[in-house]
């Protein structure tokens, strides 16, 4: 009696294990999408010929922000030329705007390298005078920068870039735009603060 109660001991346990097998965590050749996962699109294929324009624009409220490219494909020895325009197009002859050092700065993204570098900018509180349709020019420049924190990479590029150097590789430069109508900044009631921005991209090879 005592080895049939034995084997009917261990024929339960083995049940358990193999229960325990099927309901546990799957092993990971076995686990969802694994062995199985499309790669990842390469980073130079972010920008799309279609996508290379040499002008673009946005609207907000009454002021437009354009961003303007002197070419679709540079050299790389080449200078860039890229500037925005922001111009009034509201009801009044002219507008008063509170800004920091420019109501406009810039960003850049280099798609091959996926790196993006934010600008700066100082903050004093100027008011610029905007006449309706009259755009005021804005011209790129870098203004980011780098820390030692920073991976060796980054802060090579952002030195090659602080050169007015451009890599080759795949850009694209953002204008930024943050005001307000001064009188908002005088604490009037209803004048609206403006925060938006615009892009535009180009090739250096």
């Amino acid at each position: 009696m005592k080895k049939i109660a034995v084997l009917l001991l261990s024929l339960l346990l083995l049940s358990a294990c193999g229960e325990g097998e099927l309901k546990g965590t799957p092993t990971p050749q076995h686990q969802a999408g694994a062995g199985n996962q499309e790669p990842e699109p390469s980073p130079t294929s972010a920008l799309k010929e279609e996508e290379l324009v040499l002008s673009t624009k946005v609207t907000e409220g009454d002021f437009e922000l354009a961003l303007y490219t002197s070419k679709t494909h540079y050299a790389v020895d080449e200078t860039i030329k890229v500037y925005a325009e922001l111009t009034y197009t509201g009801e009044h002859e002219q507008i008063e705007i509170g800004h920091s050092m420019y109501p406009v700065g810039f960003s850049i993204e280099e798609h091959t390298r996926d790196m993006s570098i934010p600008g700066s900018m100082n903050e004093p509180y100027i008011v610029t005078t905007l006449k309706k349709d009259e755009p005021v020019k804005y011209e790129y420049s870098f203004t980011g920068g780098y820390s030692e924190q920073d991976g060796e990479d980054y802060i090579a590029f952002v030195k090659e870039l602080m050169d007015e150097q451009f890599p080759e590789g795949q850009y694209t430069i953002a204008a930024h735009a943050s005001f307000v109508e001064h009188a908002a900044h005088d604490g009037a009631d209803g004048k609206p603060s403006y925060q938006f921005s615009n892009s535009i991209s180009f090739v250096v090879e």
